[in-house]
């Protein structure tokens, strides 16, 4: 049996390695670009790990903590995810109301209608894990009452994982 490099095939394969390597490389070096921005270090986390890079991420200070939880309740952005996965690295006990709100703010934001099976909640609480504080335990335990079959859901799987783990 011939080697995949020298079938016809092997060497088309090879370039298209080779291609999405350096996509890969640029899209690294877009990362590090916007890493020199401060004010974008709160979306750091969500976009380096679609490239694979490994970048030390600062964490939020006081200020851009605030602009993020502020952020994270408009709804003239598709930039929620992003938010709530570095406020869940931030683990800072102030976003917890932010969070709360995000919750309750999904049905509002038409870019997420496809999510009809909890993701976007399944991050939410999940920051809210992150955090550990009672309040944040708090809010899930108020969701897994919830009315909303999918937010009840996801909010007990949550509180499940918490009991489970001792947190």
């Amino acid at each position: 049996m011939p080697g995949v490099l020298s079938h016809p095939l092997g060497s088309v394969m090879q370039q298209a390695g080779a291609v999405l390597a350096e996509a890969i490389t640029q899209r690294c070096r877009a990362v590090r670009e916007v890493a020199s921005d401060a004010r974008s270090v709160v979306f750091l986390p969500a976009q380096s790990q679609f490239c694979g890079c490994s970048l030390d991420h600062a964490p939020m200070d006081a200020k851009q903590l605030k602009e993020a939880c502020e952020r994270l309740i408009k709804t003239d952005h598709q930039d929620h995810e992003e938010i709530i996965g570095s406020l869940q690295q931030a683990a800072d006990p102030d976003s917890v109301p932010f969070l709360r709100q995000a919750v309750l703010l999904k049905p509002l934001l038409e870019y997420l209608e496809y999510d009809d099976y909890g993701a976007y909640y399944k991050k939410c609480f999940w920051a809210l894990q992150a955090i550990a504080t009672a309040d944040a335990v708090a809010v899930i335990k108020a969701f897994a009452e919830s009315e909303d079959e999918v937010i009840r859901e996801q909010a007990l799987y949550r509180l499940h994982k918490i009991l489970k783990s001792g947190e």
